[in-house]
């Protein structure tokens, strides 16, 4: 049972089945050039990819109106794909692999990861002996409120989200000896309803339309 079946609520609006970039689609094939993974394992936080990975589920998000678009594909291994796209040019890849979810006991103790003092927003975001440094927010230095976003996710049904959640998110980074120069620390409380949400804490890298092979 992956993480999507513990926390998800039916969707209730329909929409049009989207036009997914670098022809990606559910179960689409997914290679990722391993070798730079492989280089720098020891000073990465997650596990390098291995082999081809499955596209299992599609989630859209839409920002600025409609103008700028991410796209979330996950994949078989607890990791997804994120394309972001704006006026249907990309702007950045990242490959993320879940590294933690942690559950709040009630909607209160899920609403303080939200409000100004908790740890997403915070200018920096500690795990193990890592440090990480936020990347959104204008000021470095105090809290910054975490973005929210809504997302719908796809499964069989092409044409209308499975369901649907809202993530309270925060990005954070730090330079590393990996072929991206940095790796990449992504924060979301996500909300699927009543009674039902999580913090998920997802570790990645940048990638280039080069490092991908999709059949």
């Amino acid at each position: 049972m992956s993480l999507f079946d513990l926390f998800r609520k039916p969707a209730v609006r329909a929409s049009s089945a989207p036009a997914y970039p670098l022809g990606l689609r559910l179960k689409a094939g997914v290679e990722i050039d391993a070798l730079p993974f492989r280089m720098a394992a020891d000073r990465l936080l997650f596990q390098p990819p291995l082999g081809a990975q499955f596209v299992e589920r599609i989630g859209r998000i839409r920002l600025s109106e409609g103008a700028t678009e991410i796209f979330r594909f996950y994949l078989t291994d607890d990791a997804f794909l994120q394309v972001i796209q704006s006026a249907g040019v990309i702007e950045a890849i990242g490959y993320f692999v879940f590294h933690d979810t942690i559950t709040p006991d009630n909607a209160a103790a899920f609403r303080a990861w939200t409000q100004p003092g908790s740890r997403i927003g915070a200018p920096t975001f500690i795990v193990g002996e890592h440090r990480y440094a936020r990347q959104w927010g204008e000021d470095g230095t105090q809290w910054a409120p975490p973005v929210a976003m809504d997302e719908a996710v796809y499964g069989a049904d092409a044409s209308r989200p499975e369901f649907d959640l809202t993530h309270y998110a925060m990005l954070y980074a730090r330079d590393a000896d990996v072929p991206s120069g940095r790796e990449h620390l992504l924060v979301s409380a996500e909300d699927y309803g009543p009674n039902e949400f999580c913090v998920v804490i997802s570790v990645g890298v940048p990638l280039s339309q080069a490092d991908l092979r999709i059949t």
